[in-house]
């Protein structure tokens, strides 16, 4: 199995985890159903900014999963540089 075809099988399993339609992830993607339905088999390689538009409208993908396999497909946490105000500083007054 190339390359291609397991970040499509991951890409299939990320969708049908989210519950999801392929043609609504396809939107959020930036793509046609069609393409994507040939990233899902391996037949395309998805380009960064499909990366970049996926990984943007669903935040809690794990891109290192999506593309080697490695570690779990949600990430449980965010590690933000600019932690949004509702979580704080960080340090207590």
């Amino acid at each position: 199995m190339t390359n291609d075809e397991q970040i499509g099988e991951r890409l299939r399993a990320f969708q049908m985890a989210m519950k999801i339609t392929q043609t609504v992830l396809a939107q959020h993607a930036g793509v046609k159903q069609g393409f994507l339905s040939q990233v899902f088999s391996g037949k395309k390689q998805i380009s960064a900014k499909v990366l970049i538009n996926i990984t943007n409208a669903f935040k809690n993908l794990n891109v290192r999963w999506l593309l080697t396999g490695e570690g779990d497909m949600f990430e449980l946490e965010r590690i933000y540089v600019d932690p949004p105000a509702e979580l704080g500083s960080g340090v207590e007054e």
